[in-house]
């Protein structure tokens, strides 16, 4: 990758050797060389500049992803503005409802202008949102054809190119800025870590672009190093999840990602399809907890397909560091540690597993080492352990050049985040041998009898019953008459009878708590960030306000 601070400049006058990107839709495919979204972007970006954008002008974009999205990206940075990703809809009521989340989104970042697909500039347009220009993106791309390239000059380094919205998914979404050098350093760490190649790797992505690993690690990297590039939109991943094996297959892709989550889906559809995945070399998993069992059930149904299991690649990253934080060596596939269960939830150290009994073991993926430039060290109640130590469970604190310097707007939360020169990530984990492990989250944690049990843990015992739905169950903790007690929150396939003892006794079982309660809920009623994952807190509040 060439030696830059300056993603926009990347992305403009990167590489030029013929590859390109394939937009995947309903109405077919289409490929177009790399080369041609850049000179489009030039365009589009004197069409942004005519309809008032300027250096340090926030746009928010609301759309899917298509050729015209892809290429205003790039024509947002060609005009030295900043890219603010809008989640579109997947989880709302109403109309109304999406309406009034975006405006909310729109006012929290300050954005001097949106641009959206029509439909959603339409339903925008009706909302009661602030006084600022709303324009179709079909309406930029007919201006742009229209138009010269624009006049293309050197960024500063420090100019803020994307703002992030974290995931949301303990607390409410918070405003990330990251600088064109924090996301080209990361750039080129992905690049170098993962061993990509240009004129060699094909990636495929269905990722929405307003999550980290969408937008830098499924977009802006292979735009930047010119990689061929496979991508449609979340929409129709959603309209039929099962299918993504052979939309890999069908492009002989050799770089493919997802959440924990899409690969389940995809363990349990494989074998009903005739594919070829022997193309595939990183698999990577990563955005949500890993759960071990997920990735060995892919691996065994994918091996039948051709699957190499030394292409699982399971990462640790978040949109603080950009995206990428620690990475696995190519080709080791998913390396188990597994512990003894006591030792981690009584005295937080982990404690290698010699056992027979499944249920007193924890089993964790390694997430690898940390990336170029990025700095890792664990936080735990008797100081810093430092790196070369193992076994102590503490909170996983983040150094380097692609770290954000803090939250938008959030004084109080950078205070404790950002208070010492490292980002406290919130997630708790260890070392071993060099390389990550993450345990869980420190404010999921839940505390009963003196044991600190993973709410993953609880939900995956949960999940052992058929008829409630793997990756869709919340567990959480509630003060009861003498301490804490456990609550279920999960959704169903069918609400038979005596199924909330079926989950009860598996959940004993297995960890040894009985629950006080188990709440049972049809599809889709667990709350969940735009980006899929479980919104425990807001499901416990939900549940002591009485609204389940």
């Amino acid at each position: 990758m060439t030696s830059t601070s300056d993603i926009g400049d990347l992305v403009e006058s990167g590489p030029r050797i013929g590859t390109g990107v394939t937009f995947v839709s309903d109405e077919g495919s289409e490929w177009v060389e790399w080369s041609e979204i850049k000179d489009d972007a030039t365009r589009m970006a004197t069409a942004l500049q005519r309809f008032g954008v300027s250096r340090g002008t926030r746009v928010g974009v609301l759309a899917s992803t298509s050729r015209p999205s892809v290429t205003l990206i790039a024509a947002i940075w060609a005009a030295r503005a900043t890219v603010v990703m809008l989640p579109l809809p997947t989880r709302v009521s109403s109309l109304e409802a999406l309406t009034r989340q975006t405006w909310d989104r729109i006012a929290l970042v300050g954005a001097g202008i949106v641009v959206a697909d029509s439909a959603f500039a339409t339903l925008l347009r009706s909302g009661p949102g602030p006084e600022i220009s709303v324009l179709p993106l079909e309406q930029v791309t007919s201006v742009a054809r229209t138009l010269p390239p624009c006049e293309v000059s050197k960024k500063d380094p420090s100019d803020i190119a994307i703002i992030q919205f974290t995931s949301g998914s303990t607390d409410n979404p918070k405003m990330v800025p990251l600088t064109h050098q924090n996301v080209a350093l990361n750039v080129g760490a992905i690049l170098d870590a993962a061993s990509l190649r240009a004129g060699q790797d094909v990636v495929f992505s269905w990722l929405p672009l307003f999550h980290d690993m969408g937008l830098i690690g499924f977009l802006v990297t292979p735009m930047a190093a010119e990689l061929e590039l496979v991508v449609m939109s979340p929409e129709l991943f959603l309209r039929s999840p099962g299918d993504w094996m052979q939309w890999v297959s069908d492009c002989h892709a050799t770089v493919i990602g997802g959440p924990n989550f899409a690969y389940g889906i995809a363990a349990r559809t494989i074998s009903a399809k005739t594919l070829d995945l022997s193309a595939v070399r990183l698999a990577f998993n990563g955005a949500e907890q890993i759960d071990v069992a997920t990735v060995e059930r892919f691996c065994a149904a994918g091996g039948g397909r051709g699957f190499d299991a030394g292409a699982m690649f399971c990462v640790y990253g978040m949109a603080e560091t950009t995206l990428a934080a620690t990475f696995p060596t190519p080709g080791s596939g998913m390396t188990v540690d597994t512990i003894t269960a006591a030792d981690l939830e009584e005295r937080g150290v982990a404690i290698a597993f010699s056992g027979s009994e499944s249920r007193q073991a924890r089993r964790f993926a390694r997430l690898g080492r940390p990336v170029r430039g990025m700095e890792l060290r664990i936080a735990t109640p008797d100081g810093l352990v430092a790196p070369q130590e193992r076994n102590l469970v503490g909170e996983i604190c983040l150094r380097g050049p692609c770290l954000t310097q803090g939250y938008l707007d959030r004084p109080d939360l950078n205070a404790d985040a950002f208070n010492d020169g490292w980002f406290h990530t919130g997630d708790l984990g260890y070392l071993t041998d060099g390389e990550l492990v993450v345990t869980g989250r420190a404010k999921d944690l839940i505390i009963i009898a003196g044991r600190n049990i993973a709410p993953e843990e609880v939900e995956r015992a949960a999940a052992q019953i058929p008829t409630v739905r793997r990756g869709n169950v919340i567990a959480f903790s509630v003060p009861g008459r003498h301490s804490e007690e456990l609550v279920i929150v999960a959704e169903t396939r069918e609400k038979s009878p005596g199924l909330g003892a079926q989950v009860s006794h598996a959940v004993r079982k297995e960890i040894g708590i009985a629950p006080r309660n188990v709440v049972l809920l049809d599809q889709g009623e667990l709350p969940k960030t735009s980006s899929g994952k479980l919104q425990r807190a807001q499901c416990r509040e939900s549940y002591l306000d009485g609204k389940l």
